[in-house]
């Protein structure tokens, strides 16, 4: 599934002017279970293979996909949705990650 974000800014230019600047991020997301912490690992070392911004989300708490430490906390034995911030496909880590899919 795909999601369109738009971050918007405000900057001051040389002269003192105020602009606006808006960005536009797709994400990616996907629903993963972790049965054993050595699941969470695996993919926590997947995920750092990969120079993509990504998240897990449970709930209102999110965590950054690359840290063992956060990852494991918050999924143990849950479902949980991962957040791949690209404009691109990802379709290989997706492919890597979908034995985790719930």
């Amino acid at each position: 599934m795909y999601q369109a974000v738009i971050f918007y800014k405000q900057l001051r230019s040389p002269r003192g002017r105020i602009m606006h600047m808006m960005e536009v991020m797709n994400m990616k997301r996907v629903a993963v279970k972790f049965e054993r912490p050595d699941q969470i690992i695996d993919f926590v070392r997947i995920m750092n293979r990969y120079e993509y911004d990504a998240d897990v989300k449970c709930g209102s708490r999110i965590v950054d996909a690359k840290s063992i430490v956060g990852v494991l906390a918050l999924a143990k034995s849950k479902t949980v949705e991962v957040i791949v911030h690209t404009d691109d496909a990802c379709q290989e880590l997706m492919e890597e990650i979908s034995r985790y899919a719930a």
